[in-house]
């Protein structure tokens, strides 16, 4: 079984979460799981998290923008 995952790392997290999480809600029908990973809880939360994206579809270049989005928003 053919298995396509995208990891994000999120770099200034408490900055870019917001639109990271539009970004990812845009593409939401290509995501089948989605999972987001960070250090630390309450006051010692980290700068820094991981996002762990299984993707559904059979266009590659399809995850490819959606990829692109992620990293290069306009």
């Amino acid at each position: 079984m053919k298995k396509d995952v995208l990891l994000v790392l999120v770099n200034m997290r408490e900055k870019s979460a917001e639109k990271v999480q539009k970004i990812l809600t845009g593409w939401g029908c290509l995501i089948k799981t989605r999972l987001g990973l960070h250090a630390g809880t309450l006051e010692n939360c980290s700068d820094s998290g991981l996002i762990f994206l299984e993707l559904v579809g059979e266009k590659e270049n399809t995850w490819n923008s959606a990829a692109n989005s992620i990293f290069y928003p306009v």
